[in-house]
């Protein structure tokens, strides 16, 4: 399997960091393929070798794995184009990297005898080279051919990452999850950002400030587990510090008070589950945080 040839179709931050990793693994990069000659020849120099084409068919032709990892939108219009070309070879693995889609996007490429997967890293990468450093550890979920799971697994393992296994059906839901705890957590990131400013510390240390605090958070989450990592004010019941959150966001815009609000009321349902949250503390919390109680009234 390290002597067999792949072929890279749309190589932005992923694809780049794929071919780097495996090229590294001495598997062969026979085709690069991009919006561009002028890009895959770019994706190419970062790479470290292959050959650069414009054309998705040029690029998959011969290939005993080909990866396709365009955007979305794109998957299924590149797959019918290779497809249509007979440019996917007997026996091949054909591999789509969206989170949200399942393996069924690419099944024209069944009709050339050839097999279908979907592999999606969950992991956040901001640049190839991020990307390339981010891989080692990460989870990679399959679904597809069985034929092409063993090739999934070698791939997985040579980039350093764990392959786990989820129905089709449940690509969606899976994907919504990882944007729940990636995207949105960055927007409370920049929520919290923007309260911590508001609060006197100066915006150019702010992001500083508040890094350590994050990070400590996703560490505990890795060692502890859910609902054990959480921490705080609501985990431990301290009602009187809650009123005096609420207090001081009065001053600040309604979208920021209820969102403090609403993720408050989450966090007591986590705070139940860990059990350090008595019943009598939890009604006042979601009373105060519901609105149905003013801070102070007990």
């Amino acid at each position: 399997m390290a002597k067999a040839k792949i072929a890279i179709v749309g190589p932005g931050v992923v694809g780049k960091a794929l071919g780097k990793l495996l090229r590294a693994k001495r598997f062969r990069i026979s085709g690069v393929a991009g919006s561009s000659l002028h890009a895959s020849r770019a994706a190419l120099e970062f790479i470290g070798g292959g050959r650069a084409t414009r054309s998705a068919s040029a690029a998959a032709k011969g290939a005993d794995i080909v990866l396709l990892t365009t955007p979305d939108r794109a998957i299924a219009e590149v797959c019918r184009e290779i497809v249509a070309a007979k440019a996917v070879k007997r026996n091949a693995v054909v591999f789509h990297f969206s989170g949200a889609h399942g393996s069924d996007l690419l099944a024209p490429v069944r009709e050339r005898k050839a097999f279908a997967a979907a592999l999606h890293p969950m992991q956040s990468f901001a640049s190839p080279e991020a990307a390339v450093r981010a891989m080692k550890g990460a989870f990679f979920t399959f679904d597809g051919d069985d034929e092409a799971a063993p090739v999934a697994e070698t791939l997985v393992k040579a980039l350093g990452g764990r392959m786990l296994r989820i129905a089709p059906e449940n690509k969606a839901l899976y994907h919504a999850a990882g944007c729940v705890m990636s995207n949105y957590v960055a927007a409370i990131a920049d929520l919290g950002l923007i309260m911590l400013t508001l609060s006197g510390v100066p915006p150019k240390d702010a992001g500083r400030a508040a890094a350590p605090l994050l990070k400590g958070t996703v560490d505990n989450i890795a060692k502890l587990g859910m609902p054990q990592a959480l921490t705080g004010p609501i985990s431990r019941g301290d009602v009187e510090t809650v009123e005096r959150h609420l207090a001081a966001l009065s001053r600040l815009p309604a979208e920021i008070r209820s969102l403090y609000r609403q993720l408050g009321l989450y966090t007591v349902r986590v705070a139940q589950r860990k059990g350090t949250l008595h019943a009598a503390e939890a009604r006042r919390l979601i009373g105060l945080l519901s609105g149905r109680r003013r801070p102070g009234n007990g």
